[in-house]
């Protein structure tokens, strides 16, 4: 199976079989297949940027969106019905992709309440459980990825990339715990709690290394940061220019790559074969390149 179809379904919504033909139903029935439209797009657009395509991920979020208000007048009737925890689910997912970050906690934290409520009635959707759990840390990924590229426009000195770096990247000290660094423990977590689903531990392995793939981009704009310094400039300070390297050849050589390793090795443990192999490489492509 191709990669872009396999990650397709890992990002799909598994949701009720709505057979009844009840509004609340059908509302949410038609977001739930409009957030998977948008899903299985964006996935080929990640991998395949030249695809042709004739609408893009949001439009189709957006239909979902537009189709859940209409669902969540009926709170009572989804609530009867046991699928409001879902109503809730795809909510916070829509409005994550619309970087709508505190919405899409709220909407996050009313599923997980919802889901409790299913829980003391024996229904379990460990799947969604699992994602609303996730989703603050995959948040947090994004916001330190547009936090970055904001930060280093235009290319700062050294010390404060390096700054940057140890507040939202990574801190070498154990006693501390930088943002991005947070997020990929907090995702592992999750993944640890979720072993029996291969899918969905593969989903999560994943976006730990779309994480990684930030982490390295700020090791590559640190580099830019130690060129362009002033400070660094000339054979007088050659020594501090040298020292700055190798600090940050460390982050990259002591850090880094013992962390994609990981991933990289447990991610072809949960998809045998050639798949997990293909997607394997396309991974330490994209963090290495």
């Amino acid at each position: 199976m191709p990669i872009k179809k396999y990650l397709f379904y890992l990002l799909l919504l598994a949701g009720p079989a709505l057979l009844s033909g009840c509004a609340h139903l059908i509302h949410l029935d038609r977001a739930q297949n409009n957030f998977n439209r948008g899903a299985e797009l964006e996935n080929q657009l990640r991998f395949n940027p030249s695809s042709d395509v004739s609408a893009l991920p949001s439009a189709y979020y957006t239909l979902a969106y537009a189709e859940l208000e209409k669902a969540l007048n009926n709170k009572k009737g989804l609530s009867s019905d046991n699928v409001l925890a879902s109503a809730y689910t795809i909510k916070a997912l829509c409005e994550w992709k619309f970087k709508q970050y505190d919405a899409a906690e709220k909407s996050a934290d009313a599923a997980l309440e919802e889901l409790k409520k299913m829980r003391r009635k024996n229904i379990l959707l460990p799947r969604d459980k699992a994602l609303m759990e996730a989703l603050p840390s995959l948040m947090k990924i994004d916001k330190v990825k547009d936090t970055l590229y904001a930060f280093h426009s235009p290319v700062p000195p050294f010390e404060a990339g390096k700054d940057h770096y140890l507040q939202f990247i990574f801190d070498p000290d154990s006693t501390k715990m930088a943002s991005l660094e947070a997020a990929i423990h907090e995702i592992g977590e999750v993944e640890d709690r979720t072993a029996a689903n291969e899918e969905l531990s593969a989903y999560f392995v994943m976006s730990q290394l779309a994480a990684l793939k930030t982490w390295s981009d700020a090791l590559d704009n640190l580099l830019s940061c130690i060129r362009e310094d002033p400070s660094f400039k000339g054979d007088e300070n050659k020594a501090a220019r040298r020292k700055a390297r190798k600090w940050q050849e460390e982050q990259g050589d002591g850090f880094l790559e013992v962390k994609e390793k990981e991933l990289l090795e447990k991610l072809r443990n949960l998809i045998p074969g050639e798949r997990g192999k293909r997607l394997a490489e396309y991974w330490d492509l994209l963090i290495g390149g």
